[in-house]
């Protein structure tokens, strides 16, 4: 599980990025200021977060973007990010299942299906399963 919980980790760590970020731009666009370097970087962090799940990207009118993930349980939803980690799969104690987290009540739980290998990049999260 060490490929899945560093690729966990580093969404974390981009989805507060992108929260971090959201919360700047949305500052800049009600004083009336272009954002434009900050866009950069926010549209590099969602590359590279989709290139670990896959993620569906929400425009708002303040200027930030909410992402999704799954069957479309929210990642980043303003200035706040959800957090990914793993939870015991209440049918089988022994495995692990990728939990989505707001405030430390799991919201959603995954399969985790990790493709490729070492080479190949990383692919951390396949398909939702359950809501808990």
């Amino acid at each position: 599980m060490g490929r899945l919980q560093d690729g966990v980790s580093i969404v974390n760590e981009l989805a507060k990025k992108v929260a971090s970020i959201n919360d700047q731009i949305a500052g800049m666009v009600s004083r009336g200021q272009p954002p434009n370097d900050l866009l950069d970087s926010r549209d590099q962090a969602i590359s590279q977060i989709s290139q670990y799940v896959s993620v569906t990207r929400v425009n708002q009118d303040d200027g930030s973007v909410n992402l999704f993930i799954g069957g479309g349980d929210r990642l980043v939803l303003g200035a706040a990010a959800s957090t990914l980690g793993f939870a015991s799969d209440p049918f089988d104690p022994l495995q692990q299942r990728l939990s989505l987290s707001d405030g430390g009540a799991i919201t959603s739980s995954y399969w985790c299906v990790l493709l490729g290998d070492e080479r190949d990049g990383p692919a951390v999260l396949s398909a939702r399963i359950a809501v808990s």
